[in-house]
């Protein structure tokens, strides 16, 4: 059912208007006149990044691209020669590969593959611009390789698509109608045997295609490549190959062992590269919206609908600014609120929704996760999402960016990684996470698991990031509890005083104990986070009494400086620990994750009621430093 939608997608949108025809980036045009000699290699190429800046107002660095042009469908290129027809890079057009790393002779075997197919054109179907293009084939055989590389622009590219223009014709050489003509005769060859008519290369065995269900009448071709998948080679990745002995089943060979047409494989690989492209077009050179989404280092999520209503099509446009806005101050509360005023609750038409989580490797596209959903069965998915991860948040604010009500995917997974860092978020710890979100179900409690232990290994860290991190483990440890139908637990987005699990309360009573050292300390080298957070969320009664003793110290020596405070800190502990029946000896995973919570709800509790006083006296509200032993670190110093 996916690949049958991802051809109606093909359908729909036009991405295979000419199924022999594809749009590809060429980036150079070689103008030559209608005897075959050079006038210039003209540049097609456009800057994607003019007039951006960086967040220092710095201009961004260039990213050359070539325009899209109409060529012919090229063929997947494996580790042989295998020239494309009048559209080709340098190493078959010039014969020189601007990256230096090809020998002579094998450029020059392409160079000779990539004419001699278009001097078999100029014979077949005899045309002034292919004559053109086959004289000057022949002068660069004439020439040296270092004589054929002073024709190359300095900065062409070993990857960069090169076409021909021949003297004023405005359309390139691929495209006049001989060129065209011969091309769709080598790609649907007819032969004809006595009065039947037989397409070319005809099965051993009669079968049917797996796709559209029609009988085929050809061979079983490649799949054709993915671009853009995360994680795989730039070259392209496949998403069915059959490239070794151990593939074959019941005598069959390659791709025979999966029946895909050409035709209805083609509109399938067409319409996923479509959806992984950062800049789609269809087939005749529109731009189309945005349809994927970046998880992690190595994996993309592309999404669809066959239905290409307007109501359908705006509700899919809002899905990578919910799970990943590209404005840093785009709030995805107010995302939010515009499918649940703008569209109807049902949709006039039933709407199917479709998602498919990929992750590249070296040569093939891992399918980790597909979906297939009622587009307002997905609205109402991602409103539960987000109600799910919903937490208060205590990153202190930078002037000029204001913090977002619910934190974007890519912080939530970067705050399961070392330093933020994305790279070493596991594949399917993202995949499985999105995948909750559409479906409203479980979040993977490894989530939890890794949450947990980089709370441990972060709690020293009073930057700014870390801050950050914390908030969005907040939001995501709250997300697993509330879903697990084993943990079976409602949680509230602020502080909860009605809770009396012991480790949300055990959390909150931390909390109050590192804000009372640093009420009456003002400053040490490590508060009592710094020295007892792992054991206390784990092993709270080996650690809890020594903290206690602490906090009597810290209340006799901050009474002098804040009795008052200090006095409302007492009350506050008082008031916990007359819900606590004993402190445990051990937290298992759902308690430990209910103390993260209880800590971070208390410590957002404490800081706007300081911040709520400070503004009843006219005074400035404090702002979180990103140095350690600053007033709202909380670092109890």
């Amino acid at each position: 059912m996916i690949l049958q939608s991802l051809v109606e997608l093909a359908t729909n949108e036009r991405l295979v208007a000419d199924p022999d025809f594809e749009f590809k980036p060429v980036a150079w045009i070689v103008r030559i006149q209608g005897d075959g000699s050079l006038v210039s290699v003209q540049d097609n190429r456009i800057n994607l990044n003019v007039g951006k800046a960086d967040k220092r107002g710095k201009p961004v660095k260039a990213k050359w691209v070539g325009l899209d042009v109409s060529v012919p469908i090229q063929s997947i290129r494996t580790s042989g020669d295998a020239e494309a027809f009048l559209v080709d890079k340098a190493d078959y057009v010039f014969g020189v590969d601007p990256a230096g790393k090809r020998p002579s002779a094998k450029l020059a075997s392409r160079m000779r593959l990539f004419y001699l197919a278009i001097e078999k054109c100029a014979a077949a179907e005899p045309d002034p611009s292919t004559k053109a293009v086959v004289s000057f084939g022949r002068t660069l055989s004439a020439l040296t390789q270092e004589s054929r590389a002073a024709y190359l622009p300095k900065d062409c590219g070993p990857s960069d698509l090169i076409m021909f223009r021949v003297g004023n014709d405005q359309d390139p050489v691929q495209l006049r109608p001989s060129a065209r003509a011969y091309w769709k005769s080598i790609r649907n060859p007819v032969i004809v045997k006595g009065s039947e008519s037989l397409t070319a290369g005809v099965s051993r065995v009669p079968r049917s295609c797996l796709i559209t269900g029609r009988p085929m009448t050809g061979d079983v071709g490649l799949f054709r490549l993915l671009k853009n998948v995360p994680g795989g080679t730039s070259s392209g990745v496949s998403l069915l190959s059959f490239n070794a002995p151990a593939w074959k089943s019941h005598g069959w060979n390659g791709n025979e062992n999966a029946t895909f047409s050409r035709d209805a494989a083609e509109a399938a690989a067409t319409a996923l590269n479509r959806l992984l492209d950062p800049s789609p077009r269809n087939g005749a050179g529109e731009s189309l919206p945005i349809r994927h989404v970046r998880l992690s280092e190595d994996t993309v999520v592309v999404f669809w609908s066959p239905t290409s209503t307007r109501e359908v099509q705006s509700l899919l446009d809002l899905v990578p600014d919910l799970l990943e806005p590209n404005d840093d101050l785009v709030d995805v509360a107010n995302l939010l609120a515009s499918p649940k005023v703008g569209f109807p609750r049902e949709l006039h038409a039933p709407a199917l929704f479709y998602a498919m989580t990929l992750t590249g490797t070296q040569g093939r596209a891992i399918v980790r996760d597909w979906l297939e959903e009622t587009v307002t069965g997905i609205q109402e998915n991602l409103h539960r999402h987000f109600d799910s991860i919903a937490c208060v948040r205590n990153t202190p604010q930078v002037q000029g960016s204001p913090l977002r009500t619910v934190l974007p995917l890519r912080d939530l997974m970067s705050a399961l990684a070392a330093n933020g860092r994305d790279a070493k978020v596991p594949a399917a710890l993202a995949a499985g996470f999105v995948h909750a979100a559409l479906r409203n179900s479980p979040y993977p409690r490894s989530i939890l698991q890794r949450s947990l232990l980089r709370e441990r290994a972060e709690a020293a860290d009073s930057s700014w990031g870390a801050h950050a991190r914390r908030d969005a483990r907040a939001s995501l440890i709250k997300a697993v509890l509330t879903r697990d139908p084993e943990f079976k637990t409602n949680l509230e987005i602020q502080m909860d005083e009605n809770r009396t699990e012991a480790g949300y309360l055990l959390g909150r009573l931390m909390a109050v104990l590192e804000e009372t050292q640093r009420l009456a300390s003002g400053g040490v080298n490590a508060s009592v986070k710094d020295k007892f957070y792992g054991a206390a969320s784990a092993t709270p009664a080996a650690v809890f009494p020594t903290m206690m003793d602490m906090f009597h110290k810290h209340v006799r020596k901050g009474r002098e400086k804040r009795p008052g405070a200090i006095t409302n800190r007492e009350k506050l502990v008082d008031v916990i620990l007359s819900k606590l029946n004993t402190i445990p000896v051990h937290l298992d995973l759902k308690e430990q994750g209910l103390f993260v919570l209880g800590y971070h709800h208390q410590r957002h509790a404490l800081f706007n009621k300081r911040d709520s006083n400070k503004n009843r006296n006219n005074e400035t509200t404090d702002v979180l430093p990103a140095t350690k032993g600053a007033p709202l670190e909380h670092t109890c110093h």
